[in-house]
């Protein structure tokens, strides 16, 4: 689905940014968020994927930590009241590659996930890079499509990159 231009400046608007950048030769910085906000996003990583292709706690942590961590998050509020955690994108600034890209599946298909990768990859261009870099499962046909759409093409084949028999995806796209 296409934002119209008020639609994609609220939703701009509206995203939590996050950057663990130091110019020191530390991999490993402080968090970008606390404890609770990575217990929530990995329920939607639960939610978004299966057990083989998911991070779990340990995981999530040592990525939010690296040095170079780009993070966009957008919370929603469900009928009922509540704030959820709807999306969030997952990136490395210094490396110029996406993580992961989760979206509640109550809020598929109204283009936040093209706007999250969209912005990642705005972000990268201003750090100084020319092209990113992703990993996908080649069942994941809804990723696949987004990325298509991006620009990202296909490099090769990732055999048994979530473990035996399931394979991902390199994709590459130009900045």
């Amino acid at each position: 689905m296409s934002l119209s231009l008020p639609q994609k400046a609220d939703l701009l608007n509206r995203l939590e940014r996050d950057y663990n950048i130091a110019y020191s030769r530390r991999r490993f910085l402080k968090p970008l968020v606390t404890l609770p906000e990575l217990r929530e996003m990995v329920e939607l990583e639960r939610l978004c994927f299966p057990p083989c292709e998911s991070y779990d706690l340990r995981s999530l942590r040592m990525f939010v930590s690296l040095n170079g961590a780009g993070l966009l998050r957008l919370r929603e509020t469900l009928p009922d009241g509540r704030r959820i955690l709807a999306a969030f994108h997952l990136f490395d600034c210094l490396v110029s590659e996406l993580i992961t890209l989760d979206i509640h599946p109550d809020f598929r298909r109204r283009g936040i996930g093209m706007t999250l990768v969209s912005e990642s990859m705005a972000r990268l261009r201003e750090f100084g890079h020319d092209r990113v870099r992703c990993q996908i499962g080649i069942s994941n046909e809804p990723s696949l499509e987004l990325h298509r759409r991006l620009g990202f093409r296909i490099q090769r084949l990732l055999r048994d990159y979530y473990g035996p028999g399931r394979h991902a995806y390199l994709l590459t796209a130009k900045l």
